[in-house]
């Protein structure tokens, strides 16, 4: 009849106009289409005359939970566009820090920890998704340029390691008064934000990980041999020779439009990178844990992403079959949307289906 044994239960239609995603159980099998509630007290019927499902149609997958993203959005008549926010300022006791801000200032924060290289606007398309009031759990975001990228001076923080950019992040975190904002990290920025909850881990609410190097190193790391490179970029004559090599490397990858400066702090933050010593803060992880990542990225393979996600504590997992290194931007209205909904679960708001 209908659906059959697969459809039991799926996600309510009338709930994802709201970007809402809610379980609703069947109520009646038809011939074609079945009825369901939800515990709002929906009554949403689905056609089943096209296609039966063969396989469960709940929970519903990361790309489902994309599609139902979207669908409120558009509902609610939100245009998708990447964050308008300048940098603004604070000042550190060693120096001067940029960061972008986003969202109702009375909001519960989020932490945004980019990549290398990167700036704050490696999360523009993401901010707006966390921060517009009119979705459903707005955050306020924070996305600082960590030192020696963007806006914030290199001298401001000289310490290359994940180490030394944790306490960055924590020191700004002061700066700005930040009451146990959940931390986001990006790519080589989830090892920093790790490091962060190995310094410090009551001053942060949740921990989340997207497309975030795992337990051991992934192809790109493997190839670069950042050590010697980095001893060779050192000395002035031969670094100077050696830079458009640097830089067809990095565009290689997908990185143009960086600043050799930034290309060289890159560098010399991998060469100060020890993956075993970020192992042992991801297997000393106690805060909940969002891991999200595409199965097609380019840089880190799929094998060593699901590693992290298993060996990391309870949380979301969302695992998306395409959208590359940069799901932040490839999937933003879907993360947005579990993030929001995950911070609000964390502060414990609303329970999250």
């Amino acid at each position: 009849m209908a659906g059959g044994p697969y459809a039991a239960r799926v996600a309510c239609l009338t709930c994802a106009l709201e970007g809402v995603v809610t379980p609703a159980d069947r109520t009646a099998e038809g011939i074609e289409t079945d009825a369901y509630r939800c515990a709002r007290g929906h009554t949403p019927l689905v056609d089943w005359s096209r296609a039966v499902p063969t396989l469960p149609t709940w929970p519903p997958s990361a790309e489902e939970l994309e599609a139902i993203a979207h669908m409120g959005r558009a509902h609610l008549g939100i245009a998708e566009a990447p964050s308008p926010a300048e940098r603004r300022y604070v000042t550190l006791p060693t120096g001067r820090a940029a960061y972008a801000e986003d969202g109702p200032a009375d909001a519960p924060t989020v932490l945004c920890i980019h990549g290398l290289p990167g700036s704050v606007r490696d999360f523009r398309w993401l901010a707006p998704q966390l921060a517009d009031a009119r979705l459903r759990h707005p955050l306020r975001v924070i996305r600082p340029d960590l030192p020696g990228f963007g806006d914030t001076p290199v001298e401001t923080w000289p310490d290359p390691s994940p180490e030394g950019r944790a306490a960055f992040v924590l020191a700004l975190s002061r700066a700005l008064g930040l009451d146990r904002p959940l931390l986001l990290g990006h790519s080589m920025g989830g090892v920093v934000a790790c490091a962060a909850v190995r310094q410090d881990p009551g001053a942060f609410l949740g921990l989340g990980l997207l497309a975030s190097p795992g337990l051991r190193k992934h192809s790109p790391w493997r190839r670069l041999a950042p050590r010697p490179l980095h001893a060779v970029l050192s000395a002035p004559l031969v670094g100077a020779a050696l830079m458009p090599v640097v830089r067809r490397g990095f565009a290689a990858l997908g990185f143009v439009g960086f600043p050799d400066a930034a290309l060289r702090r890159t560098i010399a933050c991998f060469a100060a990178t020890d993956v075993a010593v970020h192992a042992s803060h991801v297997r000393a992880l106690e805060l909940p844990t969002l891991v999200s990542f595409c199965a097609d990225d380019p840089l880190i393979e799929p094998a060593i992403l699901d590693e992290l996600a298993a060996a990391c504590p309870t949380g979301p997992r969302l695992r998306y079959l395409l959208g590359g290194h940069c799901l932040q931007k490839a999937h933003a209205v879907g993360l947005g949307a579990a993030v929001r909904d995950w911070a609000s679960e964390l502060h414990g708001n609303v329970p999250v289906t």
